[in-house]
């Protein structure tokens, strides 16, 4: 399964940030802008904003780990579908767990 690319873009709530943020949302990016006060500024299409302020190492780290976070959940909830899809089609399958070889159901055997 392909994973969607994530971006982090300091400063998305205008100028080069806002078109930068903009220009990767609209390629696919999973995108994050960061900004000062993300509560009062909107954000580009399709893009995330995260408070951050450049000047704190603090506000910095806080803001990466929540991205960062925010992806490893994503990834875990594909895998965990993905698992999941494999484990039905694996009952689905094998005739001792209600697989189509394994019904004794007549209606069920005429359908198929």
């Amino acid at each position: 399964m392909a994973q969607r690319q994530i971006a982090l873009v300091t400063g998305a709530s205008s100028g080069i940030g806002f078109a930068t943020a903009s220009l990767l949302a609209e390629r696919g990016y999973r995108t994050f802008g960061t900004g000062r006060e993300p509560a009062t500024r909107s954000g580009p299409k399709g893009v995330e904003l995260v408070e951050l302020d450049v000047d704190s190492d603090t506000s910095a780290r806080a803001a990466v780990k929540g991205v960062a976070d925010i992806g490893a959940e994503k990834r875990y909830r594909a895998e965990a579908k993905a698992d999941r899809d494999r484990q039905r089609q694996h009952d689905h399958d094998r005739p001792d767990r209600g697989g189509p070889q394994g019904r004794k159901d007549k209606d069920f055997q005429r359908k198929f």
